[in-house]
């Protein structure tokens, strides 16, 4: 009962800024709090297939960043003040802090505890204060296939395990527990 009402509340506050000129693409999961959006929340857009994890903070007053970064215009500029453009498929890390006029690309990735003030180039991952970034989506990609643990039968599984947390052979492991058992 208590998430059920925790997820209407939630629906109703990412309503309202939808209702205020947020954009938000289909099928695209945001597990924040309304007030991580700002106070103009038309100024975000987010597009589809994205997920936003919890505590990322979008800024989007500019009174407020000029006043952060020392009387700097950052986020004004020619055009004057532009929001935050989110592309298809990113994924933002939780409490990642997206300054204004960033454009975040296609198949990004934001690490968590970053602050992004650049744009995002398409199937980059950043991370860090300021972002940088720490490599391309393909090799991200390949990082993770080499760690997941391989699949397992019930016949395998004592080798596929004792391989990938020690590292050692199937019998090695079964001698060494055959001569536990025996002391």
């Amino acid at each position: 009962m208590l998430k059920k009402l925790f997820w209407l509340i939630h629906d109703r506050g990412i309503r309202k800024m939808l209702n205020s000129g947020m954009r938000v693409g289909k099928n695209t999961l945001i597990f924040n709090d309304v007030e991580d959006f700002g106070c103009d929340p038309q100024l975000i857009k987010i597009g589809n297939n994205c997920v936003i994890a919890s505590g990322v903070r979008f800024l989007t007053l500019p009174a407020f960043i000029k006043s952060s970064m020392g009387g700097k215009d950052q986020g004004v500029n020619d055009k004057g003040f532009q929001g935050i453009v989110v592309h298809d498929n990113c994924f933002l890390g939780i409490n990642s802090i997206i300054y204004p006029n960033v454009v975040i690309g296609p198949d990004a990735i934001i690490g968590a505890g970053s602050v992004v003030i650049d744009d995002v180039l398409p199937n980059m991952c950043v991370c860090g204060n300021p972002s940088r970034v720490t490599c391309t989506l393909d090799i991200y990609r390949a990082v993770c296939k080499r760690s997941i643990i391989r699949e397992y039968t019930s016949e395998n599984k004592r080798e596929v395990l004792s391989q990938h947390f020690w590292n050692l052979k199937t019998n090695t492991t079964a001698k060494t527990i055959e001569l536990s058992v025996e002391k």
